[in-house]
């Protein structure tokens, strides 16, 4: 359990760091894409890995994890109702990686959390909540008697292929 001075980092900041960042962070954001891989290495060995997009109220981060978090984490997600994931990766490694800054989990360092209760998990959802309502009020988007639909497009991916999926929020309800 992380303690409850942890210094969760935005996005922002974490896009700022570089590669040589010797330090371990703890990020924190809802997940809005979610990839699951399986890598092949010249030695005929495999690994699985998931790749996830952790977003908060002024970016994204690209996070990915192998080993023992992808099960951990497939089941996390399956125990956490309607919404989008709350994740937090606590003692991660900031690398460059394509072009892009990643966030990795070390096997037997990182811990995973998904939609936890602890007091900065909860303030972060508040925050984004709220960032959420003056961003509606202030594009006009929102009248505070009627309620706002939204059109969801959807990614399903496995190792056979994709499928592009749209919905509208009171047909996924």
């Amino acid at each position: 359990m992380p303690n409850h001075g942890m210094d969760l980092i935005g996005s922002e900041n974490v896009l700022r760091l570089s590669e040589r960042f010797k330090y371990l962070v703890d990020v924190i954001g809802v997940v809005t894409y979610v990839r699951h891989d399986k890598n092949y290495f010249l030695d005929g060995t495999s690994t699985k890995t998931v790749t996830f997009k952790l977003t908060d109220e002024r970016n994204h981060i690209y996070c990915e994890i192998s080993g023992q978090y992808v099960d951990l984490f497939r089941d996390m997600r399956k125990n956490i109702g309607l919404g989008l994931p709350l994740v937090v990766l606590q003692f991660a490694k900031v690398t460059k990686a394509q072009g892009r800054t990643l966030v990795q989990g070390i096997d037997g360092i990182t811990k995973l959390y998904v939609n936890p209760q602890f007091y900065e998990a909860r303030k972060f959802r508040t925050s984004l909540i709220l960032y959420m309502d003056r961003e509606r009020r202030r594009l006009g988007i929102c009248q505070s008697d009627k309620p706002i639909g939204y059109r969801v497009k959807l990614v399903v991916e496995d190792e056979t292929g994709a499928a592009f999926l749209e919905a509208y929020d009171h047909v996924m309800l």
